[in-house]
């Protein structure tokens, strides 16, 4: 091959690259500062003109619940992490739901150790008390009986308040399958599945009234250990074209409220701050059988909770 070829080739070459480097060089580029407003620091960053942010900028603030990243300092616009595209410099502020204090009117439990069948609380019908063949210690405290919850065995619990929550220490006398608990009410059919190690299960009452605990399955015992029942002070009540979103985050009674208008999204909420555990999804009970879809257009009141596994690490 000639040089003459030779150069041409190279000049081609040449020029395609310096094409290139010029092409790339006229990408604009943008830079986004965050306002965590008292949340931990998130380090600004250089984005490319008609990105997306990525999905996984979380600050964390002890005691709250971080709720989405905003345009303005007010808080009223919210930008989008999955859709919203970079045009120029800008700072987004965070937004927390405030406080996730243990608003409780009333709790009550009945330990079966102490008081036997007798409830002030709530009917029991069917069943039997039974000591168990050796005392069980479970959150500090030692039971030596408990409740069989037979097939047509039945609690009937009322509550006034909306979204109260049971708390069930049980076990099954099965080795090789679970045995159901069923909550009915205005949630429909929601259940707790117990094993054959003692363990709590919680589970929502829905609205203000009547709710009956019954067996799931007509196989095999449930032996309760205990029963707490914790209602809520009266929740904000909100107007006529909008929904009242109850949030738990943890396990325990702590909780929050949202107000979201009808037709509006929930804005995606972070994950909470739970030391020792690793955070897996927001769910529509504690059956955490249907994740919430952050994309769903809220047409009714909705109850979420966190679902938690611990970090074996």
């Amino acid at each position: 091959m000639s040089k003459h070829y030779i150069n041409t080739f190279l000049i081609i070459c040449f020029s395609l690259v310096l094409v290139a480097c010029d092409k790339s060089s006229s990408i604009k580029q943008y830079t986004i500062t965050f306002d965590t407003n008292g949340g931990s620091l998130v380090e600004s960053m250089t984005i490319d003109h008609g990105s997306t942010l990525p999905n996984s900028i979380i600050t964390e603030k002890e005691g709250y619940l971080f709720i989405g990243w905003y345009l303005d300092s007010e808080l009223n616009n919210i930008w989008d992490l999955t859709t919203d595209s970079v045009t120029s410099d800008m700072t987004l502020y965070s937004k927390w739901i405030y406080p996730f204090k243990q608003t409780v009117t009333e709790t009550y439990i009945h330990d079966f150790t102490a008081n036997g069948l007798v409830s002030d609380d709530f009917t029991i019908e069917g069943g039997i008390l039974v000591d168990l063949n050796e005392p069980f210690s479970y959150q500090s405290h030692d039971y030596t009986k408990a409740y069989v919850f037979e097939h047509m065995s039945k609690i009937t619990i009322t509550t006034t308040t909306d979204y109260a929550r049971i708390h069930i220490i049980a076990f099954t006398n099965e080795s090789s399958a679970y045995r159901k608990v069923w909550i009915r009410d205005s949630i429909s059919g929601s259940e707790l599945n117990f094993w054959n190690i003692p363990e709590l299960k919680v589970g929502m009452l829905g609205t203000a009234g009547s709710h009956e605990i019954s067996r799931g399955d007509g196989y095999g015992e449930i032996h309760i250990l205990s029963i707490k029942v914790v209602e809520n002070s009266i929740p904000p009540t909100p107007q006529e074209d909008e929904h009242l979103i109850t949030i738990f985050p943890f396990t325990n009674d702590v909780f929050s409220y949202l107000i979201v208008k009808n037709g509006d999204k929930i804005p995606e909420l972070g994950a909470p701050v739970n030391e020792g555990h690793i955070f897996l999804g927001w769910y529509t009970n504690y059956d955490y059988e249907t994740r919430w879809d952050f994309n769903t257009l809220v047409n009714d009141n909705v109850f979420l909770v966190a679902k938690w596994e611990k970090n074996t690490d």
